[in-house]
């Protein structure tokens, strides 16, 4: 486990309980050093913050086989999403670029 999976990240309650897959993952910018400025969510748009749970990274390993992958081509500012759990994962970058994840 690195530095930054052993830090607090966000899961929307739709991952977190109700067992939906994760088809958009933020790696925002940490605002601490408890930060690791990661999220993990169902996809849907407008979540409100009492659907949001604090949970460290190490929990997110066992949501997906592919999430753990995501860590290293999902840079800060950086954005992965993927339309269902079974489609591949687009990496866009806070420039705009887009690019498919290898996640194997």
């Amino acid at each position: 486990m690195t530095n930054a999976e052993s830090r607090p990240g966000f899961i929307c309650i739709h991952v977190a309980e109700q067992g939906l897959p994760v088809c958009l993952v933020e790696h925002s910018t940490p605002i601490n050093e408890r930060d690791s400025g990661w999220g993990f969510y169902c996809g849907a748009d407008g979540h409100e913050d009492g659907e949001l749970r604090i949970t460290n990274l190490e929990r997110f390993r066992n949501l997906d086989p592919d999430l753990p992958h995501l860590l290293d081509p999902v840079p800060e500012g950086s954005i992965a999403w993927r339309s269902a759990k079974d489609k591949p994962w687009v990496v866009e970058s806070s420039e705009g670029e887009s690019s498919e994840a290898t996640t194997n």
